[in-house]
């Protein structure tokens, strides 16, 4: 953010500078490279390709120097513009949504040629196949909706790789599918003690796969607290932690 905001501000000391110099008398080669040099300025700041601003003030340092480099000048604006034009496709919330329907693109197809296997088997893993379906797709199905909910704070991300952008919107529901089969794991094997009716069961692990997929501090605040508990454990020579299981200590 910090990085964002000195971009920002080194933008508008650049427009105020090109203001100024256009007060004097300008040359009409020099003229049309301050226009595109603005050109170039707004289309950073609209598709946040704000690591371009360095490139912008040496092509802008170039013209105005006391013996002009204009050829430098307006080969280094061509570029700019040529990078910004090339990436200005697609919005940052665009990129997001189009990684994650490539997702759903390569993963559909392949789930309606896994999926009858799969529900031909009693366990996947050594969990019954149907609370894996569940659990897996809530869990994916959280992440989603964590995108979708939060798809206008990638408008102002300050992301230098749009190939970041496009992961987000791929991995983020695998990372959701994967958190929330792990905590279904830690459940069954005590080290989330809870107590579990029957008869509600499937709409507590609903629950728990939805919320490790939308919240990645909510998974990531239980791996790290098992990490501290396995650290305790192994400085202490406790191997078995889950009030479920004997502890085994060292002789």
């Amino acid at each position: 953010m910090a990085n964002k905001q000195n971009m920002e501000a080194r933008i508008d000391a650049l427009i105020d500078a090109i203001q100024e110099y256009c007060s004097h008398e300008v040359s009409d080669e020099v003229q049309h490279l301050l226009a595109d040099l603005i050109r170039a300025i707004n289309l950073a700041r609209k598709n946040n390709e704000l690591h371009l601003v360095p490139s912008i003030e040496v092509a802008f340092k170039a013209a105005i120097a006391e013996k002009p480099s204009l050829i430098l000048a307006r080969d280094v604006t061509d570029s700019v513009l040529k990078e910004l034009r090339s990436g200005a496709k697609f919005s940052p919330p665009v990129r997001v949504i189009i990684g994650l329907g490539f997702l759903l693109f390569v993963t559909i197809p392949a789930l309606l040629y896994i999926l009858p296997k799969w529900m031909d088997q009693d366990v996947i893993l050594t969990i019954p196949t149907r609370m894996f379906l569940m659990v897996a797709f809530f869990g994916a199905f959280g992440s989603i909706v964590s995108i979708m909910i939060r798809i206008q704070e990638f408008s102002t991300a300050d992301v230098k790789d749009n190939f970041i952008l496009y992961s987000i919107g791929f991995f983020k529901p695998i990372i959701g599918l994967a958190s929330a089969l792990f905590l279904l794991a830690l459940i069954k094997s005590g080290w989330i003690p809870l107590e579990i009716k029957t008869e509600t069961e499937n709409y507590l692990y609903i629950v728990v796969a939805f919320i490790a997929g939308f919240s990645e501090r909510f998974a990531r605040d239980i791996v790290s607290n098992i990490e501290t508990r396995l650290i305790q454990a192994s400085e202490g020579g406790v191997y078995s932690l889950p009030p479920t299981q004997l502890e085994k200590k060292e002789p």
